[in-house]
């Protein structure tokens, strides 16, 4: 289970909660593969959720950096080195 916080406003005043989302429930809404859903949002940030299998070719973001979690099976990532 992840924690997000989440900014409420109550008579003028913010403060912060944190959200539980269960990972397993958010993967059983979906079947299809490399199709990533965003589940959650912080800052200028999204987190989402893919089913991969098989290869996948390599690709980068100039602009973000990017974060794995593997809740089944195996990540393999071969980084071309300059």
């Amino acid at each position: 289970m992840l924690f997000f916080e989440e900014m409420h406003k109550k008579g003028g005043e913010e403060s912060m909660s944190y959200i539980p989302i269960n990972i397993q429930e958010k993967l059983a809404k979906f079947q299809d593969q490399w199709a990533p859903k965003v589940i959650a949002e912080m800052n200028d940030y999204q987190f989402k959720l893919v089913k991969v299998r098989d290869d996948f070719l390599w690709h980068k973001h100039e602009d973000t950096d990017e974060v794995f979690i593997v809740i089944e099976g195996n990540l393999i990532i071969d980084v071309a080195l300059k």
